[in-house]
């Protein structure tokens, strides 16, 4: 059975550090980076094991440190060994009481999933001071061995399951040297140094080379990313918008796939409760004909459109009717996404998601447009548009194209939205 983090650590102890501590090339980039901060700085050392190297280097530089680590072990080792302050805490729900000087992350982020690597990106930004440093070691994918590791073609990386290591399996996440680049780029950060390096522990049982890749990134994005942001009132919302176009969400693929559909059998699916939205997508899909279009409560008279508001789990129509569907805004309350997508995978050739608004959405959305086989049609016929939201892209700045990778087209802002645009 795979150990999680804190097993792992409590059972090695002081065994870790023995194997791993005495790196030449890490002590000359700690240098590197310790040359970087103000004098006095507050560092946090996350991940910080029994304190040595990184810890206890950075006290040596005369700077104030706080070190966190998931194994209790690790942290009474810390505590009684380097002039530091320690706790135990989980990097994914830690919170600090203040801001730092620099983030060392060096070779603990390997047991987390790879949606908790890119938040942590987020986070390392988040409890810096503008210009601050972060310094991340990891290994990168591009040295794993071939045939010992799975590629997740969602988050582009590459993972190994029950790995050995150390006397234990751990399973555990590996990006490659441009997927870090990238990474900490959308976390606002700039990296300044990188260096790659070979190392052996010095453990009788655990002689395995490893590659080790560090990075120091400097933050170069002052405003917060991740929150938190002002409530918006409802005397700050504006009047509902009838219609809205803009020259930036222009895409040659999505007007021949609506233009298809003007003369296939289409499903939609939370339409005639959305209002405004609905009316807006038929009319455009009418548009350039001559046909009149009756609306009627609601719902136009046009006879290959086919309305649903019921559970999106459970349709009641054979294989095959439909040619495409229409989700406005229905999946993000699904009870079962995955069973949903499932009964609309053996009748679809076009699928098009308006408004996607959640990160499991987006995951399963994902899976799905990869999955294999295609009950009755072939994967290329898979069309899956994404229209972002301002309020949903500063929450997952960064993540879209990784998110995103197996749709056949993504409309979204790269740019930080403020509360105020997102309105």
């Amino acid at each position: 059975m795979e150990a999680n983090a804190e097993t792992l650590f409590d059972y090695l102890g002081k065994r870790y550090e023995d194997a791993f501590a005495d790196s030449p090339d890490l002590h000359e980039f700690l240098e590197l980076a310790i040359r970087r901060l103000p004098s006095q700085s507050k560092v946090l050392d996350v991940g910080c094991g029994t304190g040595r190297p990184v810890a206890d280097t950075l006290v040596s530089a005369g700077h104030e440190v706080c070190g966190i680590d998931v194994s209790q072990e690790m942290i009474n080792i810390a505590s009684a060994q380097v002039a530091g302050k320690f706790m135990k805490a989980d990097m994914r729900t830690y919170n600090p009481d203040c801001l730092f000087d620099g983030v060392f992350v060096i070779l603990s982020l390997f047991q987390i999933t790879p949606g908790e690597t890119y938040s942590m990106c987020f986070r390392f930004s988040e409890w810096l001071k503008p210009g601050g440093y972060v310094v991340i070691g990891v290994t990168p994918s591009t040295s794993l061995p071939a045939g010992q590791y799975t590629i997740d073609p969602t988050w582009d990386c590459a993972r190994q399951m029950g790995k050995p290591w150390m006397d234990m399996y751990t399973n555990e996440t590996f990006f490659s040297e441009d997927g870090w680049r990238k990474m900490l780029q959308c976390a606002g950060f700039e990296v300044e140094s990188e260096v790659r390096y070979s190392f052996t522990p010095n453990d009788p049982d655990h002689k395995c080379p490893e590659i080790h890749y560090l990075l120091l990134a400097k933050k170069v994005e002052s405003q917060p990313l991740l929150g938190p942001y002002p409530t918006i009132n409802e005397g700050q919302l504006p009047a509902p918008i009838r219609c809205h176009s803009t020259d930036r969400l222009v895409s040659e693929d999505l007007d021949a796939l609506l233009g298809r559909l003007k003369e296939e059998e289409v499903l939609c699916l939370g339409c005639s409760n959305k209002g405004l939205s609905f009316l807006a997508v038929v009319l455009f899909l009418a548009s350039d004909t001559n046909k009149p279009i009756l609306v009627v409560d609601g719902a136009p008279n046009m006879p290959n459109m086919h309305i649903f508001d019921g559970p999106v789990e459970s349709l009641p129509f054979p294989s095959g009717k439909f040619d495409a569907v229409l989700a406005l805004w229905t999946l993000e309350s699904a009870v079962n996404m995955e069973v949903a997508l499932g009964r609309w995978r053996a009748w679809q050739s076009a699928l098009l998601l308006l408004g996607s608004s959640s990160f499991r959405e987006h995951q399963t959305m994902n899976s799905f447009s990869f999955s294999t086989p295609l009950l009755h049609c072939p994967k290329s016929a898979i069309k899956v548009f994404s229209f972002i939201l301002p309020a949903d892209t500063w929450r997952i700045r960064g993540l879209v194209t990784p998110l995103c990778s197996g749709y056949g087209h993504t409309i979204c802002s790269r740019k930080k939205i403020s509360w105020k645009d997102a309105k």
